[in-house]
């Protein structure tokens, strides 16, 4: 996984979870806070209890992320970059787990395929180089994270409490 991938990552849920209704804390805050502490890591920082983090910022929920794939992988024929997420959001009062949800977005979604075997080949040597120098894995984690965060409809994210318009 590329270094920069949770920051990438992070960059980006603020905006689909505060259109979804919830007032979310700036990342850069709760990560200078967790460091300052001493909590780089995010497995010692998801250990943390619950009680705690409701102590620190009064809040109401938290939301878990976790990215199990980033990056641009070349296999033989296709280059695709693709990042996966998964989240869960837990209430501070009881500790209980109130929504779940992963989400996969990747440039292999908008490939065409009427090509010729060389052209494939030059295509994909060239998306490799190119996708790995311009971090195209940072684009593809905004349509995850969007896909992720998006609330209404079937097992998706429910509507956070300042939402100006509940319907599903």
């Amino acid at each position: 996984m590329t270094v920069g991938a949770g920051y990438s990552f992070l960059s980006q849920v603020t905006y689909p979870l505060a259109e979804s209704g919830y007032y979310v804390f700036t990342v850069a805050v709760v990560s200078d806070l967790f460091k300052y502490n001493g909590m780089t890591e995010p497995n010692d920082i998801h250990a943390m209890p619950v009680k705690k983090l409701r102590e620190i910022f009064a809040a109401d929920a938290v939301v878990y992320l976790k990215i199990t794939e980033y990056g641009t992988s070349y296999k033989v024929l296709v280059s695709d970059t693709r990042v996966t997420a998964e989240a869960r959001l837990v209430s501070l009062k009881t500790g209980e787990e109130l929504w779940q949800g992963v989400a996969t977005a990747s440039t292999a979604e908008q490939k065409n395929s009427n090509q010729s075997l060389l052209d494939m080949l030059v295509t994909a040597v060239i998306e490799q180089v190119a996708n790995t120098l311009n971090d195209k894995g940072h684009q593809i984690a905004g349509i995850t994270s969007e896909r992720l965060l998006h609330v209404g409809g079937a097992n998706r994210l429910l509507h956070g409490p300042r939402a100006e318009n509940k319907a599903y």
